[in-house]
């Protein structure tokens, strides 16, 4: 893998800051990447909830645990095919179940709308698999939602997920902290400009700082076991060490912050060997099994 230093010189020669913050201002519809047939030689069932689709893969009958995966895209872009690759990889090298959905996007929809969905296709979910054991997995944008519909569950929305994992998770869309235009500096691909552009889009009439949209802010008690991956070069690395400390000091919280030492903000989606490396932790810890130690990786549990 690159140094951070070079990936950076590299990703200003491309302009990535400028053609992820264009993708995150016009965002393209019509992707197929989790339509049933894409998913190969795993089992692949589709159903609709209020007209947005929700994809279960697994390798078979026995596939635990279940998690229910919310995709990154600063909540206005679809999800990719690199999305649809670390599900069929959870499925196949872990034997998890994973159903991704497809939750309503900004400028067309706003918080309220993707959380309703996402209230009603994870009620369908306990419904249809009642005897699974679920755990929330989301990565950028899907680690802030997933974090916030936990802390909704946990105030008596419904049955709790045995575990959740945020992965590179946007945990605070006001983009207030102090540390922030330092990291961005480092970020070879993420803006604030354009973060708080998607932001305003998907939070409507709600404030930035609104736990609903900003769960860092929101209350952590009870929320079981959560894993935490992020690259200590990104934009959102602040935010989760500020996450950990608040969940060090909630009741019924149990939080684990892995920081990989030179990488960028979703590092664990990438093909890289620092990406499979996540991907094995994260697996480890859905299973309950001792997490792996790997050289520049710091674990805090």
């Amino acid at each position: 893998m690159l140094p951070i230093d070079k990936l950076n010189k590299f990703a200003r020669l491309l302009h990535l800051k400028g053609l992820v913050e264009h993708t995150i201002r016009k965002p393209k519809r019509g992707g197929r990447q989790f339509e049933p047939k894409k998913f190969r030689r795993l089992r692949a069932d589709r159903f609709f909830v209020d007209g947005f689709a929700c994809v279960t893969a697994d390798a078979g009958e026995n596939a635990s645990p279940h998690a229910v995966f919310l995709h990154g895209g600063a909540y206005v872009a679809e999800g990719l095919l690199l999305h649809r690759k670390f599900m069929e990889k959870l499925a196949k090298e872990h034997g998890c179940r994973v159903t991704y959905v497809d939750y309503p996007l900004a400028p067309e929809h706003g918080a309220k709308e993707t959380r309703a969905v996402l209230k009603k296709a994870y009620a369908a979910l306990a419904e249809k698999y009642p005897r699974d054991e679920f755990a929330l997995v989301g990565d950028s944008a899907g680690g802030g939602l997933a974090l916030a519909f936990l802390q909704s569950l946990a105030e008596g929305g419904g049955k709790m997920p045995a575990k959740t994992v945020l992965i590179s998770p946007w945990l605070d869309l006001s983009m207030s902290r102090p540390e922030a235009a330092e990291y961005e500096k480092k970020d070879p691909t993420l803006s604030i400009d354009g973060l708080l552009y998607a932001a305003k889009e998907y939070a409507k009439d709600l404030p930035l700082t609104d736990p609903a949209v900003s769960p860092v802010f929101g209350k952590m008690d009870d929320l079981g076991d959560i894993l935490v991956t992020a690259g200590m070069s990104e934009l959102f690395y602040p935010d989760c060490r500020y996450l950990k400390e608040r969940a060090d000091g909630a009741r019924g919280t149990r939080l684990v912050l892995a920081a990989f030492e030179n990488m960028f903000h979703d590092f664990v989606m990438a093909p890289i060997r620092e990406g499979e490396a996540g991907c094995r932790l994260i697996a480890a810890f859905l299973a309950g099994k001792p997490l792996p130690r790997e050289d520049g990786v710091h674990i805090e549990e």
